[in-house]
């Protein structure tokens, strides 16, 4: 009994990093920016990097790190979002308004569902 309560405790251990990791990645201001504009018409390299100012180190590893997410595919040349993409844009943009506490947990479930079908 004790033996499966370990492991349950190393499952859940596991699940909270990744989720915090995931988390982690789309509160970064740079890669939330670059994920809004994805959200707001497919993008290429080169509009990114003029529309955000930003040096083409810094738009590189968001694309890589919202990549690792699925949170945008690259099709052909332009950055597209993904469903769990626009929800994370359509929680952040509905919340700094809002702020429903409520609403936020339920979507933060929905899109801890999508980040575990991608594992």
């Amino acid at each position: 009994m004790e033996h499966q309560n370990i492991e349950k405790l190393l499952i859940l251990a596991e699940r909270y990093s990744e989720l915090s990791e995931f988390f982690e990645v789309i509160s970064r201001p740079n890669n939330y920016a670059v994920l809004r504009k994805v959200v707001e018409s497919p993008k290429t390299f080169s509009n990114l990097m003029f529309g955000l100012k930003k040096n083409p180190r810094t738009i590189d590893r968001s694309l890589e790190e919202l990549a690792l997410y699925d949170l945008i595919k690259k099709e052909n040349r332009f950055y597209k979002p993904s469903k769990a993409g626009e929800l994370v844009v359509e929680i952040g943009e509905r919340d700094i308004r809002t702020m429903d506490t409520h609403e936020t947990a339920e979507d933060i479930i929905e899109l801890s569902r999508m980040v575990d079908a991608l594992s």
